[in-house]
């Protein structure tokens, strides 16, 4: 029997390679908590609008990128009819569940093909993959669940309110929506929510969480990462996007994080990085600042942060609030 596993990426891929050699894997690979994911578009366009925002942030080639998510969306969308199997295979933090939303969007939303035989499995846990002894991979792969219909639905549901240009729909869903068909992705929408600007100091919990360390006396890059990794429940940031958010602290006009051995924060020489806190990052975090402003765009999903559009989330209330700036 043929069968196709759509999983977060290579390193999952070399896993589960371990138990089931003789599959064919699909990395979906993209980092969908980070750039652009507007809505209304093909999956060609929003594809190529990935492709260039991983290309821009220096992750790889735009050619190479496109190629293969070229590659990627025709495999999964001719995969009913060229499969016995599909399973998709993900993991319980917020990269996974937003690529098994996308990946189950897909799937929901596609035309019916008479010729199409391959049923449709899930194993969604609560181990990393990668880290998971192949006993462990054996017996998830044993217990799969059959995808149903509230499975596409709740992907639907959830895919369209992710890529909406205000974030609205998605807490409505997250708090009053039946989510119960994805056991992890209620949990993980609400980590994502952290990740906004929030209401008391402007920062996301990742930002934070890097000020509270430095001022504990963290401070290089790598251990920094390390050390906001262990403080996750469920670990999703990678290094790249890890650096992205340092570069942003350590940035005019509002910069909190200051470094020591170069001008800039340079993720290619990070042996040559070390930081502290800015006066401004020390008074943020003693609350004595307000909130800051960094005023870099930054997208949220569907959602472009900036000036005109700013939303902050209350982690109090459990809301958030829409707040417009004239400069």
């Amino acid at each position: 029997m043929a069968t196709l596993i759509v999983t977060n990426g290579t390193a999952a891929v070399d896993a589960i390679t371990q138990v089931r050699p003789a599959d064919r894997f699909l990395p979906w690979d993209d980092v969908l908590h980070d750039g652009p994911v507007p809505s209304d578009l093909t999956l060609e366009h929003l594809s190529s609008i990935r492709a260039r925002f991983i290309a821009t942030n220096g992750w790889g080639r735009l050619e190479e990128i496109q190629s293969h998510f070229e590659l990627r969306d025709h495999l999964l969308l001719s995969a009913r009819e060229e499969f016995d199997e599909i399973v998709l295979w993900f993991e319980h933090d917020l990269y996974d569940q937003l690529q098994l939303i996308q990946v189950l969007y897909l799937l929901g939303t596609q035309p019916r093909n008479p010729n199409a035989r391959a049923t449709v499995s899930l194993i969604c846990k609560d181990n990393f993959i990668g880290m998971s002894e192949p006993e462990t991979l054996s017996i998830d792969f044993r217990d799969r669940e059959h995808v149903k219909s509230d499975h596409y639905q709740t992907a639907i549901d959830v895919w369209t309110a992710f890529t909406h240009i205000t974030p609205e729909k998605l807490l409505l869903l997250v708090h009053d929506g039946n989510l119960s068909a994805l056991l992890h992705v209620r949990s993980a929408l609400y980590r994502w929510f952290e990740e906004y600007p929030n209401t008391i100091d402007g920062l996301s919990r990742t930002e934070r969480t890097v000020l509270d360390l430095v001022r504990e006396g963290v401070a290089e890059p790598v251990s920094l990462f390390k050390a906001v990794q262990d403080r996750e429940e469920a670990q999703f940031l990678g290094d790249a996007s890890f650096w992205k958010i340092l570069e942003r602290m350590n940035s005019e006009p509002q910069e909190i994080l200051a470094t020591s051995g170069s001008d800039r924060f340079d993720s290619q020489n990070l042996k040559a990085t070390s930081f502290q806190l800015t006066d401004l990052g020390e008074r943020t975090l003693n609350g004595s600042s307000g909130r800051v402003h960094t005023w870099h765009e930054k997208w949220m999903g569907g959602v472009l942060l900036g000036p005109r559009n700013f939303w902050y989330w209350d982690p109090q209330a459990e809301s958030f609030n829409l707040e417009v700036f004239v400069r």
